[in-house]
């Protein structure tokens, strides 16, 4: 049975193409990374509730919130937050850079923003959300107050954080996946070339084999030698 042990030699004897691999891997992969546009990623939660605790008020909401979560992401919400923030982008193009879905288990629309700037990404999910709370307000204005759905902002956007690139998870998974390579390439080699090994398990220098000079098992001197001596005695 072959155990871990038995491929230590192969590792030894291979063990500058698995530095080698994984370190080129690694550093390729910081390249990379350092190479990337930095996204940034802000969130919003909105609230949605009934006005009145009701088992039929709290089925509707179920079943409007995901109309909720596509009204988020219509162009006119998409042209009003262009126009409060004075962006001037593309509409196409802000619509792109936020994302809504309703979390079913606690009744929530989630909005996250990505953006090259930080600031602008939590600016752009705040005013959305507030956005959207008024056109929502608005709608209920006509429906009695016991039957009204409530959606509010349950909290100031926070700061954007770093949404891509992971640095760390990229640079580590590149290394692992590096050592990976660099151990299967040294074990591909040592299989191929096994003469190499035979000669590295013996210990016999294969320069020194080469050039005959090595011990060959027998009492006499080398050919090389005997050549040497004669020209030697004839001088």
């Amino acid at each position: 049975m072959v155990s871990l042990l038995d491929y230590l030699p192969v590792i030894r004897r291979r063990w500058l193409i698995i530095v080698g691999v994984t370190l080129v891997a690694t550093f390729g992969s910081f390249a990379f990374v350092r190479l990337q546009t930095p996204i940034y990623r802000a969130n919003a939660s909105l609230t949605v509730s009934p006005s009145r605790m009701d088992y039929g008020q709290t089925l509707v909401i179920e079943n409007l919130i995901r109309q909720y979560s596509r009204e988020l992401q219509t162009e006119r919400m998409a042209e009003q937050v262009n126009q409060l923030l004075k962006l001037d982008l593309p509409i196409d193009l802000l619509r792109g850079k936020m994302k809504a879905s309703p979390v079913m288990d606690d009744l929530t629309l989630l909005l996250q923003v990505d953006d090259t700037d930080s600031a602008r990404a939590r600016d752009i999910a705040y005013e959305w959300s507030r956005e959207f709370v008024k056109f929502h307000q608005n709608r209920m204005a006509s429906v009695e107050p016991r039957d009204r759905i409530e959606i509010n902002l349950l909290d100031r956007p926070a700061p954007a954080d770093l949404n891509w690139p992971k640095r760390n998870q990229i640079v580590a998974a590149a290394g692992i996946l590096g050592l990976l390579v660099g151990v299967l390439a040294a074990f591909g080699i040592d299989f191929v070339d096994p003469a190499t090994a035979r000669r590295a398990e013996s210990g016999v220098n294969p320069r020194r084999d080469a050039d005959g000079d090595g011990d060959d098992g027998g009492s006499g001197p080398s050919p090389r030698r005997t050549r040497r001596s004669q020209s030697a005695a004839q001088r």
